[in-house]
């Protein structure tokens, strides 16, 4: 765990924060002027994207051509993730946005604990095995998809549908969970009977 302290908060970064860097490397004084500029919401988690009024990066999801599950795409899978992405072969867009996901915890609420960052606005999780067929992630992921860079993938792009690879992302999510415990198949029934993927870890 490394921290950092500004004028008013301790910003703090895991291991976990660290590896999901990988696939989007954030320039740390970028993200201590980021998180110096934020307000402690009610709940104390902090979801959305800052603007920092010039251009700090390059925004890698795009909008898409709409499909829907079964619609062959391009996939790849990124460093420091557990599952394929769908992509497209595209210039990325310059950003003045970063977007981050963080938590503040303490007494007076001033540590934050910052899960993931990357330059652009905020969007939903990538969908994963316990996605809803009709949830926002699936539906969100249909209409977007990230800018392929061979330095953050370490696959080359294949030709997949957003189906097949919910469904091989559940078989490899519930290998460990004794099938008594398992409900129905995706896409058959909705996966709120068991724990969701946090949306920072996708």
């Amino acid at each position: 765990m490394k921290h950092f302290l500004l004028a008013n908060t301790r910003l703090s970064l895991d291991a976990a924060f660290l590896q999901h860097q990988r696939a989007h490397p954030v320039d740390l004084d970028l993200l201590k002027e980021a998180v110096e500029s934020l307000s402690c919401p009610p709940n104390g988690v902090w979801k959305g994207s800052v603007d920092l009024h010039r251009t700090i990066g390059h925004q890698t999801r795009i909008p898409a051509p709409s499909i829907d599950i079964e619609t062959p795409a391009l996939f790849c899978q990124r460093i420091g993730r557990p599952g394929p992405s769908r992509v497209l072969l595209h210039e990325p867009l310059p950003t003045s946005h970063l977007a981050m996901v963080g938590v503040w915890s303490g007494d007076n609420k001033r540590n934050f604990h910052l899960i993931t960052a990357y330059p652009g606005t905020a969007a939903e999780r990538e969908p994963n095995g316990f996605s809803d067929i009709d949830g926002a992630s699936v539906q969100f992921w249909c209409r977007h998809a990230l800018v392929y860079q061979k330095d953050t993938y370490r696959t080359k792009p294949f030709v997949s549908t957003w189906k097949t690879v919910i469904e091989e992302d559940w078989k490899r999510d519930t290998q460990n969970i004794p099938s008594s415990l398992k409900p129905f198949h995706w896409p058959h029934q909705p996966m709120a009977t068991l724990p969701s993927t946090p949306t920072w870890q996708r």
